[in-house]
């Protein structure tokens, strides 16, 4: 009758503790979570776990009590998979930026920022490409000094 086990816990932790590691035993479901856990450590691109629980259709906090190892490993590969995609968007935004500045010092234009912004594709941020814009106009040897 109790609506949640935190009060079971409290007043019997040590029998809480061997029900849930006979539940584990006893589950079915806790197979069927490692496999899919085990096929997505080598799925590409890597998935979350909050994907793999919806596809399963139970909770993440489930999936982390019956496979805690499985479940890091694959957030640690989803994580290092966001950085390699973060960074190679980097690069070719780094490369768009460059063409676009030898383009317009080709065409005898000095590439402010302004000019520049205009002719990428994208959204000019100013944070990571700021630098990087004047780190090219200093290759060339044309940015100007205020």
């Amino acid at each position: 009758g109790y609506k949640y086990s935190s009060g079971l816990r409290y007043r019997f932790p040590e029998l809480c503790r061997v029900i849930s590691i006979r539940f584990k035993e006893y589950n079915p479901n806790v197979e069927i979570f490692s496999k899919a856990l085990q096929a997505a450590l080598t799925q590409t691109p890597p998935p979350t776990i909050q994907t793999i629980s919806k596809s399963l259709n139970v909770g993440r906090d489930l999936l982390y009590k019956s496979n805690s190892e499985i479940c890091y490993q694959i957030t640690e590969r989803y994580r290092q998979f966001i950085k390699e995609t973060c960074l190679i968007r980097r690069k070719e935004r780094q490369e768009m930026i460059r063409n676009i500045v030898l383009d317009i010092h080709e065409k005898g234009i000095y590439p402010s920022l302004t000019k520049v912004a205009q002719l990428l594709p994208v959204p000019f941020n100013r944070t990571p490409d700021l630098p990087f814009l004047i780190e090219v106009r200093e290759s060339l040897g044309i940015n100007k000094k205020r």
